[in-house]
């Protein structure tokens, strides 16, 4: 492998260190990112815009071609990718650090892109899909009937009152959009933050409600980032609202359910009560800073 990594890329690798889908290496300057991919993307869209983002001083790992001139090589039926990550990779990033980011992928967005959110659409088909496949194994788990239809019963009241948010507000150009994750765990790595594989252009209410639900689930304080976030950004009442719609979808659970992981089980994803709570405390503080309508049950 160093060999044809070697020769595919130009480097002089002194030191691999293999994970499961991919590998660190490092030569006598920096260190690199051999990644396997598998997801469908458009690769030349995400070379160019890392290309242009670290042009304006927009720091993002930097995505390194291969002497073919592809972003993708090919080695044994598997593509990967070469990104140069430094020497900070494994760093934790701040919350203040996060925000800094999309504030700065926001004023850059905001000029580049058209936007349409899409987050119906997208949990209409996660909750028909969930109705369709869970029957199943839902018959051979009955323990978890309960437990999974009442987190699908929150998907549904998150989708209906984002309709009603699309419908009565809409999004306007002092909504901000930025560069987010799919998921953000509370103790994120540079790693996986500044991976451009792992970026998507969305509302950036979206990190922030997947960061404070991860807190949550930690059992870390989410209260003080979150207040800190809604007093130094001046949201508006679509921005917000989508907020709260955000926390109350529940993906960490749909995560853990869709992996058939045993931890809904046990632990906060059992205890609905206190994800109650959580979700009547979040809305509490938006509200104190952006009048919102409310879910009326919770």
């Amino acid at each position: 492998m160093k060999n044809l990594i070697d020769y595919l890329y130009s480097i002089d690798i002194t030191n691999i260190d293999k994970h499961d889908d991919y590998y660190l290496l490092k030569d006598n300057h920096t260190t690199y990112l051999f990644s396997k991919y598998n997801h469908y993307r458009d690769f030349d869209f995400i070379y160019n815009i890392c290309d242009e983002l670290n042009k304006h001083y927009f720091y993002v790992y930097k995505l390194k071609k291969n002497i073919y001139n592809n972003i993708l090589s090919t080695i044994d039926n598997e593509k990967y990718y070469l990104l140069d990550i430094g020497l900070n990779y494994d760093n934790e990033l701040d919350f203040y650090e996060m925000l800094n980011f999309y504030k700065r992928s926001s004023v850059f967005l905001n000029r580049n892109f058209n936007f349409k959110c899409n987050w119906d659409i997208l949990w209409e088909n996660k909750i028909d899909y969930l109705h369709l496949h869970a029957n199943n194994y839902l018959v051979s788990n009955k323990n978890i009937a309960p437990l999974f239809f009442y987190y699908l019963g929150l998907a549904e009241n998150a989708l209906i009152y984002v309709k009603t948010i699309e419908k009565n507000i809409r999004f306007s150009i002092n909504d901000r959009i930025s560069f987010t994750h799919r998921r953000m765990p509370a103790h994120i790595k540079n790693l996986f933050f500044y991976n451009p594989f792992n970026l998507m252009i969305d509302l950036e209410v979206r990190d922030i409600a997947e960061y404070i639900k991860s807190m949550y689930y930690s059992d870390l304080d989410y209260i003080n980032d979150l207040e800190y976030y809604l007093k130094t950004n001046l949201l508006t009442k679509y921005s917000a609202s989508m907020l709260y719609a955000r926390i109350v979808y529940p993906s960490n659970f749909f995560d853990y359910y869709e992996n058939k992981s045993e931890e809904y089980f046990s632990g906060k994803f059992s205890d609905t009560n206190s994800y109650e709570s959580f979700i009547k405390k979040t809305y509490e503080l938006i509200n104190s800073y952006v009048n919102i309508d409310r879910i009326s049950w919770l």
